[in-house]
């Protein structure tokens, strides 16, 4: 079941690799560790083996992430992860609001509280007052928000175009009660195929407009698409 996690894991991983681009920015090393809280293992056995990404050329980083996707054993997710564990077992899945000081304005430019130029932006960059947005968020059982010593990864489940942050959990479908990809985090985590971890479910445009999920042309919602990786790293994963 561990290569399981490999797969999910590997969405992390890409992500860290700074590929999440956008229109005229050619700054695409930033280190998986500035994404990842604890870095990023390698599950399983073979030459990356344990390796931890740190500051490793891109180059290293796809071909270490071509072995795993070449070498995992995928297989179907057991029938019984779907359905609902116990109550003392289940996680949680609550709504949090969050600031985000990067995202795209109505005059399309790049409101920022970074040192983002208009050339790594691709469109001009200004000031502005942060906006209010909400993601989904997964707290395994027995989480404890008082207990600053405990210490969790942290995987972030992107949505496609025209999806936002409800798209993971309504569309994987409901089992006893609740989410069935919750119910298989739930299931991963009681039987010890991977620790406790955190889930964020983020809504993925970072516009001004980003509750329209319509493929709009007039508006800047999809735009906002292509600068989620300034909110990712300055807004969300530091809050």
């Amino acid at each position: 079941m561990r290569k399981l996690l490999a797969l999910a894991a590997m969405l992390v991983f890409l992500t860290g690799t700074g590929l999440v681009g956008h229109a005229g920015n050619q700054d695409f090393g930033v280190p998986a560790a500035s994404y990842c809280p604890d870095q990023l293992a390698v599950v399983g056995d073979g030459p990356f083996a344990g390796e931890r990404d740190s500051t490793t050329s891109l180059n290293s980083k796809l071909e270490r992430g071509r072995w795993i996707m070449e070498n995992m054993d995928v297989t179907a997710v057991p029938i019984e992860y779907k359905r609902a564990i116990g109550k003392e077992l289940q996680g949680t899945v609550t709504e949090v609001s969050y600031n985000v000081r990067n995202y795209i304005n109505s005059s399309r430019q790049l409101v920022t509280d970074q040192d983002i130029s208009s050339e790594e932006a691709g469109r001009e960059t200004v000031e502005g007052k942060p906006i209010t947005k909400k993601c989904n968020v997964y707290l395994p059982a027995g989480y404890d928000e008082n207990d600053n010593d405990k210490k969790y990864d942290v995987l972030y489940l992107l949505h496609g175009v025209g999806g936002n942050r409800y798209e993971w959990l309504h569309g994987s479908g409901t089992a006893g009660g609740n989410f069935i990809i919750c119910n298989i985090f739930d299931h991963l985590i009681a039987n010890g195929d991977i620790e406790p971890l955190i889930i964020v479910f983020p809504d993925g445009r970072s516009a001004h407009d980003w509750e329209d999920c319509s493929f709009n042309s007039q508006g800047t919602n999809m735009l906002g698409f292509y600068y989620f990786d300034y909110e990712l790293r300055h807004d969300l994963i530091p809050f």
